[in-house]
């Protein structure tokens, strides 16, 4: 067995830690006190041993109940397809699935988009407001799926990942899976 899938198999999340980015490697330490054995309680960065390989995403989501479902819908994908959803700051992609109801939440919408690719990171724009207003999404984006293309959320990954753009705003397609078969992460 490779010594980091050894290492791997000595990792517990340690219950006196709750912070996501630490675990608790115990040893069982050859040092006898009287008749017991001492532990000793290293604490290590995850990151150190997690897959390099995995892209990491993180999504926003804002509106309704069915932005919250197609969001868990697109969680799933991800998952199953071996991508990493982590927090903003990690993450190599940000998926804002965008509600727009009404002009102020259009309006920051278009403001949260333009924020987060001011700092660097590469957007991808789901939900209503590829429909309501087109024209209020930067052109900077590296993708955009109207509400009934959100199962090709992997396809959009991987064409923004060879400088392509995926835009599928249409209305009322087809999807490529039926929506009772695309799996969810219940939240």
């Amino acid at each position: 067995m490779a010594l980091r899938q050894k290492v791997k198999n000595l990792i517990f999340r340690c219950s006196m830690r709750r912070v996501m980015d630490y675990a608790c490697l115990h040893v069982t330490s050859p040092i006898l006190l009287g008749w017991l054995n001492t532990y000793l309680c290293y604490h290590i960065f995850l990151n150190a041993l997690r897959d390099w390989s995995a892209m990491r995403v993180h999504i926003e989501t804002y509106g309704c109940t069915r932005n919250k479902a197609d969001a868990e819908m697109m969680e799933a994908l991800l998952l199953r397809a071996g991508y990493e959803v982590v927090d903003l700051d990690s993450a190599d992609y940000v998926i804002m699935n965008t509600c727009a109801v009404k002009d102020p939440t259009e309006k920051h919408m278009a403001r949260r988009i333009k924020e987060l690719l001011d700092s660097g990171k590469r957007v991808i724009v789901t939900g209503c407001l590829p429909h309501v207003n087109p024209s209020a999404i930067d052109e900077r984006v590296s993708g955009i799926l109207g509400v009934k293309s959100i199962d090709r959320i992997i396809g959009a990954i991987e064409l923004a990942e060879r400088g392509e753009k995926l835009i599928n705003v249409e209305g009322w397609r087809e999807r490529s899976i039926d929506k009772l078969e695309i799996p969810r992460v219940w939240k």
